[in-house]
């Protein structure tokens, strides 16, 4: 007769993998179970926001591996804003963790709620922050301005000029203005006057020099043109 003898192949256990040079902080090890047998494969995940195709592979009682271990999860670019530019201020690059903050340029306010993104385990949270040109309020002017240029919806950069409609009459205060970084207009919000002339003093006329000699001979005063 023959006797014939099973060896059990030696099992792996999680706390095994824990102690190991394997184990990464990043792994998600909550699924695993605490024992595998011989020639066992175990898929480790990663926690939320990391990334890595990392195996388990039990050998005579000692794992081995295949794959590469968590890492963070890019989120790419994080878009660029028309009139406004933005700095990593939290994280060392683009990935999960990391936080972008974006700053309007001169002339220009944010108008988004926010006015950052943060790389989330899906991608970047929220939307482009918007920044919108600063916007000059309505300028009053008298009716008789003529405006060239726009003065009620007037923004960061934009000039009006003004002239008078009439000839006869001359312009009194700012001939432009200009709206500024701030969003105040630069300049005095004019207005035309009508052009007046006072007749002029001439001294030594015919008619003042006639009076003078009126008077010193006594004889009563007369006018040019009587």
């Amino acid at each position: 007769m023959h006797s014939l003898t099973f060896v059990k192949g030696q099992d792996c256990t999680l706390e095994q993998f824990l102690n190991s040079p394997l184990y990464n902080k990043n792994f998600d090890t909550s699924g695993l179970a605490a024992t595998y047998s011989g020639g066992k494969q175990v898929r480790v995940g990663c926690n939320v926001g990391f990334s890595g195709f990392f195996k388990l592979i039990c050998v005579e009682g000692e794992w081995d591996s295949k794959g590469r271990i968590c890492t963070l999860k890019p989120c790419g670019h994080p878009g660029d804003s028309e009139n406004a530019d933005f700095q990593l201020e939290k994280g060392e690059d683009f990935v999960f963790g990391s936080q972008v903050k974006y700053t309007c340029h001169k002339g220009y306010q944010m108008v988004s709620r926010t006015n950052y993104r943060r790389c989330m385990a899906q991608g970047w949270d929220g939307n482009i922050p918007v920044c919108e040109a600063q916007q000059c309020p309505i300028i009053n002017v008298d009716e008789l301005v003529h405006v060239n240029g726009n003065i009620e919806e007037a923004t960061f950069g934009n000039v009006v000029r003004f002239s008078c409609k009439s000839s006869s009459k001359v312009l009194f205060g700012s001939a432009e203005m200009y709206c500024d970084e701030n969003g105040e207009w630069v300049g005095k919000s004019p207005t035309c006057k009508e052009i007046i002339c006072t007749a002029p003093e001439i001294e030594n006329d015919l008619q003042n020099a006639q009076s003078k000699e009126q008077e010193q001979n006594g004889a009563p005063h007369l006018s040019v043109n009587q």
